[in-house]
């Protein structure tokens, strides 16, 4: 029970830093000089955490970089460290079974396939609201997928906490950014400035 639990919060903070990051880079968050580099150490450092302590997690975490790879969101320096930091990882602890093998392939396989599709629909439909939050669950597919190989629940654990510290960082930001408040911004002296500039 307690790796679980352990599971649960490293992949918390894995999707949390992995959207800081993001916005660093992105979208006009500014912290301190370096600060971009150091989120990307850190998601590199929980994803490959996860890789160490569950093989199953590391199915999930290793098919998840490979397709950012594959669609080349590995796109600024500190994305580029911390997947690089996971695929590194990756290669030497991934375990080397045939059944480790197939989950690796089906889940990079569906991966791939439903970010294509997902692509493909946003380009000829414009999604807004629940249709846009609706074609989200398809991000289900590839932990279910590597789940159903191995028989295993964990990559979908890893998958559902990854996807609330993503969201508890989107959520965060969206506010500080529409009311420029923050009691963690202001206490950590971060601002909000042009993304362009």
């Amino acid at each position: 029970m307690d790796t679980v639990i352990h599971l649960a919060i490293l992949s918390f903070f894995f999707g949390f830093f992995v959207d800081f990051a993001d916005l660093l880079d992105e979208h006009g968050l500014r912290w301190f000089s370096g600060s971009a580099l150091l989120s990307g150490i850190l998601w590199g450092i929980f994803g490959s955490l996860l890789i160490y302590l569950d093989a199953s997690a590391a199915l999930y975490v290793s098919t998840l970089v490979l397709y950012w790879v594959l669609k080349q969101k590995l796109d600024f320096l500190n994305h580029a460290v911390g997947g690089s930091l996971i695929l590194l990882t990756s290669f030497v602890l991934l375990p080397q079974t045939e059944i480790a093998t197939l989950a690796l392939v089906v889940g990079f396989s569906v991966q791939a396939i439903q970010g294509f599709v997902g692509t493909a629909i946003k380009k000829k439909y414009p999604l807004e609201g629940k249709k846009k939050e609706l074609i989200r669950l398809r991000h289900f597919l590839p932990p279910l997928a590597i789940s159903l190989v191995i028989s295993n629940w964990i990559p979908l654990l890893v998958f559902i906490c990854f996807t609330l510290g993503l969201k508890m960082s989107e959520v965060w930001f969206i506010r500080f950014e529409k009311t420029g408040k923050s009691w963690i911004a202001e206490k950590l002296g971060m601002s909000i400035q042009n993304p362009l500039a």
